[in-house]
């Protein structure tokens, strides 16, 4: 199952990707959201991993989230991982003007296990709300981005 959204940001792309690959903010964001993440040693780069525990569908989750990759003002991918369940993240970063960014998220969720194609199976019957909450979550992302460039540009003079 692949679920996908997009959104504009009034902010030039390399401010935006600095935001995205933030990795100490997302961790703190994270951990106010109710969610345990724990990274593994050494500095953030691609190989990075991060033990997470949270709540999905009733359930509690362990899942094993990595860095695979990175490309510099462009791209962040990551994978989420258990036992039963993959989910492939990458953000894509696209240009459309000197000071107008857009970000595209795609999520792809492979299950591995039957008790997984179930669990997919119940998020595609209710796909039009989880397509919903990844959209809201996108859009004040990236309405959040562009506040914070807004106030870095007002405070400068000239």
């Amino acid at each position: 199952m692949k679920i996908t959204s997009k959104s504009d940001i009034g902010a030039p792309p390399d401010f935006v990707f600095a935001r995205m690959s933030d990795y100490e903010g997302w961790e703190r964001a994270i951990a106010k959201r109710n969610t345990t993440l724990v990274r593994g040693p050494g500095p953030i780069r691609p190989g990075t991993t991060w033990n997470t525990k949270f709540r999905l569908k009733g359930r509690d989750r362990d899942m094993l989230l990595t860095l695979l990759s990175e490309t510099p003002g462009r791209q962040v991918h990551a994978t989420l991982a258990d036992t039963s369940l993959d989910v492939d993240i990458i953000a894509d970063l696209v240009e459309l003007a000197p000071q107008r960014s857009r970000i595209a998220v795609s999520l792809e969720l492979r299950p591995r296990n039957l008790t997984a194609r179930l669990l997919i199976q119940s998020l595609r019957l209710a796909k039009g709300k989880v397509q919903n909450q990844l959209d809201q979550r996108v859009d004040q992302w990236a309405r959040n981005v562009a506040q914070q460039y807004k106030m870095q540009h007002a405070a400068k003079p000239g």
